[in-house]
């Protein structure tokens, strides 16, 4: 019998646990070496480096694809040289990738609107969004990775005016 209501216990921790990361809010942060998983476990945002470099990047793959197929790169122009790389939302709604050796701004989603209460969301299509938490309307975003593709379009995804992305090399992820 404790072993039962262990079990259900420990079942509805791990599903609380589960829900809350794929959402990040003020004062929480992804840090190199942990992952987030989208709510499908299709997709996971996290810190790689791309076959034999050692720069670090910010990015989103294909979860279960043992290759680790690339899908958007947040960095792609400046990569990390070490494993200090947090990726966390600032109070104006941007998403903020900083090294924690230097504190220096690495990468920046540069919103240029102020929110209440920001929140960057990863999406089940494999989309980092940020909106305002308080925001009844779940399409109504400030910001989508959607919007800065690389070379990989996913389902969803639509070309807009930043076109000038891509890989430049096997190693590096940045403008070609």
């Amino acid at each position: 019998m404790i072993i039962i209501i262990y079990f259900f216990l420990f079942s509805y921790i791990t599903i609380i646990t589960n829900l809350s990361l794929d959402t990040f809010t003020l004062g929480l942060s992804i840090k190199d070496g942990e992952t987030v998983v989208s709510p499908g476990n299709f997709f996971e945002l996290g810190f790689f480096s791309p076959g034999k470099s050692s720069g670090r990047y910010l990015g989103i793959w294909y979860k279960n694809d043992g290759e680790k197929s690339v899908a958007w790169v947040a960095n792609r122009n400046t990569p990390i040289s070490d494993s200090s790389g947090f990726l966390s939302i600032n109070v104006q709604g941007s998403l903020v990738l900083r090294m924690n050796s230097t504190n220096e701004i690495v990468w920046s989603s540069n919103a240029l609107t102020t929110l209440q209460n920001p929140v960057a969301v990863f999406l089940e299509s494999g989309n980092l969004v940020v909106k305002d938490g308080n925001e009844n309307n779940p399409d109504n975003f400030l910001w989508l990775s959607f919007e800065y593709p690389c070379d990989t379009l996913l389902p969803g995804m639509k070309l807009g005016k930043n076109l000038v992305t891509g890989w430049s090399g096997f190693y590096h992820p940045g403008r070609a």
